[in-house]
């Protein structure tokens, strides 16, 4: 077995001791980022039975050739028809499970039913999830280089597009800008959809790219992040087209503050509704409580959003290993809006900004522009 099996088959071992203390003899998952994690598989339609023994992994015949690549772990079971009812009956009784977990937050009631109705007398499909993903709060060696790479690809792109930003390109553009670089340097598509908004439409908590003209003297609002190999960064940046006016100055300056006080009290065992307290009680010293309308963050990894989540009612503490997304912000309805965020990886003894971007500007703006 070769390091990369190597390392589903512990994942995949970790799953199954979860298995008995759930009372189950199999899961069923259907969820594509647990399907990667525990199986490396990365095809856009499948699903996975973990047993007690065993992992099957059922696909289509568009994945046939991609499956027996990607997860020789595994057992293919093989999709004949419209749908994969039929093959995730058949796995299941490969597998002689009777007690089958399924993830109720990812089968659809159609499809649950479609699979019941083909299961015999004695074999139960019981609610469950939420296993694979406490597996993914902490990262392994090799998910924490992945995240380096995406973050270190989303720094470069974003220096590079902050250089050229001037009066007149569009919200969209710059997007588009964002997005060649992070495909042609990743071989990857962007972690999501890339978010640019100026002006007033910065207030926006998540305003698509548009048609917008930039004007000068705007704020600039860029969220964006590239993947690498299925891993995500998240990164935010909030920038003046030109000589900023005061309130930007004030806005950002709070915002900024507001974030590097967090990053200073990352660490294992710090409390995740502590962190997003100090990040409002730094907005409030200036004035700003109510234009945090938002919580503090989240965990980063296969998926942009995922456990844990930093928030004013979350319960839980860091561990060394997760990988969160730090997004203090400030919105103001009748001007625009910050929000500076950072993908940071928990260290044994603080943490590690994954997306810093030194001598990043603030303003941005060049005499060239006259």
């Amino acid at each position: 077995m070769n390091q990369t099996d190597a390392r589903f088959g512990r994942r995949v071992a970790s799953l199954q001791e979860k298995l008995s203390e759930h009372g189950l003899d199999a899961l069923l998952i259907t969820h594509l980022p647990n399907i990667r994690y525990l199986s490396g598989f990365t095809g856009t339609a499948a699903r996975l039975l973990v047993s007690k023994t065993e992992c099957f992994l059922i696909v289509d015949f568009r994945y046939y050739v991609q499956a027996a690549l990607e997860a020789p772990h595994c057992t293919q079971v093989q999709s004949h028809g419209a749908g994969f009812e039929e093959a995730t009956v058949e796995a299941i009784l490969l597998s002689e499970a009777r007690e089958v977990g399924f993830e109720s937050g990812y089968l659809s009631f159609w499809d649950h039913g479609r699979v019941e109705v083909g299961l015999p007398r004695g074999i139960r499909l019981v609610p469950s999830g939420g296993q694979t993903e406490e597996l993914r709060i902490i990262k392994d060696a090799q998910e924490i280089e992945c995240l380096r790479t995406a973050a270190r690809i989303t720094r470069e792109a974003v220096a590079d597009v902050l250089l050229d930003l001037k009066p007149g390109l569009t919200e969209a553009e710059v997007a588009a800008r964002l997005e060649y670089r992070f495909r042609a340097r990743s071989h990857d598509q962007a972690s999501f959809d890339t978010l640019v908004s100026a002006g007033e439409r910065s207030a926006r908590v998540h305003a698509r790219a548009s048609g917008y003209v930039i004007a000068r003297g705007e704020p600039v609002l860029i969220d964006c992040g590239a993947s690498y190999r299925g891993y995500k960064a998240d990164m935010s940046r909030t920038v003046s087209l030109g000589d900023p006016d005061r309130r930007f100055a004030r806005v950002h300056g709070a915002v900024q503050e507001a974030l590097e006080r967090v990053l200073g009290a990352i660490r294992p065992g710090a409390c995740l509704r502590r962190l997003d307290a100090i990040a409002r009680d730094t907005l409030a010293e200036h004035g700003l409580a109510e234009s945090f309308i938002h919580g503090l963050g989240h965990g980063v990894g296969l998926e942009v959003h995922e456990e844990p989540w930093l928030g004013p009612l979350e319960e839980g503490e860091l561990r060394a290993g997760m990988v969160i997304a730090v997004e203090p912000a400030a919105y103001l309805a009748d001007w625009g809006g910050v929000r500076l965020e950072d993908t940071v990886l928990v260290t044994e003894t603080g943490c590690e900004v994954l997306t810093r971007l030194e001598g990043a500007p603030t303003i941005v703006g060049m005499l060239s522009w006259d």
